[in-house]
């Protein structure tokens, strides 16, 4: 999810410094991946949580840090939403 993510920030900053809704419209489109991977490493981890009590705390803080790159992904989805309103004119909802 943080190389996504990373991905997802470089391809934003590309399509605001271009001016190019495309890029923006395919850079929010890596949300999906990022969402995906969320899901997975959430099932993942409650699995593990159920198999392991000892470790839930830890993997409490894991699925608490998973969140926060989930909405990463958001706001950038958001920043691409600008990106395409910036260069037409018009509001698109990316992601819904």
């Amino acid at each position: 999810m943080a190389r996504t993510g990373q991905e997802m920030l470089r391809a934003a900053f590309y399509a605001y410094l271009a001016q190019d809704a495309d890029a923006a419209r395919n850079t929010a489109a890596m949300d999906d991946m990022i969402d995906s991977e969320h899901k997975y490493l959430t099932e993942e981890v409650l699995k593990l949580m159920k198999k392991k009590p000892e470790l839930v705390k830890a993997a409490a803080r894991l699925l608490k840090l998973s969140g926060y790159m989930e909405r990463m992904g958001d706001h950038i989805t958001n920043i691409c939403e600008s990106i395409i309103f910036m260069t037409e004119g018009s509001y698109e909802r990316l992601n819904r």
